[in-house]
């Protein structure tokens, strides 16, 4: 069986969309001085793999904190192999071309190729990665009533080189 890392080892001074801050370990305690060694972490929301739930977008979407463990549950997942370089953003058209392939999947996966830019270069990673055009962003809506959530190895659904895309 193939395995598949979903998740980023978190790491100070790691990949974020420019101006987030990125993860902090402050030492709380020490075996020197308290017998043992303790830390504590600031981690952002946005740092590394996480998911941004309805209302990040949407002011009455649900919280992080209101959805129900189940809603992360995917009986049906879709992975959409979908090339991608710098700066170049998932269309409409290449939806649709793939609309039978994604059919009644709640968790739909985008694999560009993009996330080897995160160790290569991060700075593309960060500042010119593939985006979703808006088009793009409306057709999964109204055309997928079962998709939950949208998932892409690459940093967001927008990006800051982009001002046609979602922003964060």
């Amino acid at each position: 069986s193939m395995q598949v890392y979903l998740s980023y080892t978190l790491a100070p001074g790691d990949v974020v969309w420019p101006g987030e801050p990125t993860v902090e370990i402050h030492q709380f305690t020490s075996v020197e001085k308290d017998g043992y060694n303790s830390y504590k972490t600031l981690l952002p929301n946005h740092h590394g793999t996480h998911y941004d739930a309805p209302n990040h977008f949407n002011a009455a979407g649900p919280k992080i904190t209101e959805l129900p463990m189940d809603y992360f549950w995917f009986d049906r997942v879709c992975v959409l192999d979908l090339p991608k370089e710098p700066g170049q953003g998932v269309t409409r058209e290449d939806l649709e071309a793939r609309r039978q392939q994604i059919g009644d999947a709640q968790l739909l996966l985008f694999k560009t190729g993009f996330a080897r830019y995160r160790e290569e270069q991060p700075r593309v990673y960060e500042e010119n990665g593939p985006f979703f055009y808006p088009e793009a962003c409306v057709y999964l809506v109204e055309n997928f009533p079962a998709l939950r959530c949208i998932g892409m190895d690459f940093l967001s659904i927008g990006s800051p080189s982009n001002k046609l895309s979602p922003q964060a």
